[in-house]
């Protein structure tokens, strides 16, 4: 198929036990796992939201035909609530936001870029957090200056616009 790196067939026996690892290539290994958002950049970065153990955000860059690590294998723990919606603005800032926030205080995470992130920390603070109201969200968007971001209240069939620097 045209524009695709690999054809599993989604579903199938094919897939069982297929899952991408994030690696720093050497003993620091992550299995992406319950991805259920991704966002790519126009410089071949791919942010991926993995609820693995630590709910990270999974950085890899796309080359060629091959997808890699970014050396200084950046990576962010994101805390022990599932995430289900990433973005990220034009100025590099990451939006992580909790899929189901019931009794969270920070359900919407904003992590600096990551070029600034700690390496092999993987445990930056976020830049700032927002608390919801307690509900179930299934994604973000934010716009490319980051001054708006859009919510999907899955809960309430809406979606939130909040606004501010």
């Amino acid at each position: 198929m045209s524009g695709r790196k690999y054809y599993y067939g989604y579903g199938t026996a094919l897939t069982a036990g297929i899952y991408e690892k994030w690696t720093d290539g050497g003993f620091d290994e992550v299995t992406a796992k319950d991805i259920f958002k991704i966002k790519a950049m126009p410089d071949s970065l791919i942010y991926v939201a993995s609820n693995d153990v630590d709910h990270n955000v999974l950085v890899f860059k796309y080359t060629a035909d091959t997808i890699t690590v970014v050396d200084p294998f950046p990576r962010q723990q994101t805390g022990t609530n599932g995430i289900f919606g990433i973005d990220v603005d034009n100025n590099g800032y990451v939006y992580v936001c909790n899929d189901t926030t019931t009794g969270q205080t920070a359900d919407l995470k904003i992590y600096s870029p990551i070029n600034q992130w700690t390496p092999g920390g993987h445990q930056d603070a976020p830049l700032t957090t927002i608390n919801l109201p307690d509900g179930v969200y299934k994604g973000i968007a934010v716009t490319p200056n980051g001054n708006a971001i859009f919510i999907c209240d899955y809960a309430n069939y809406r979606v939130i616009k909040y606004v501010g620097t």
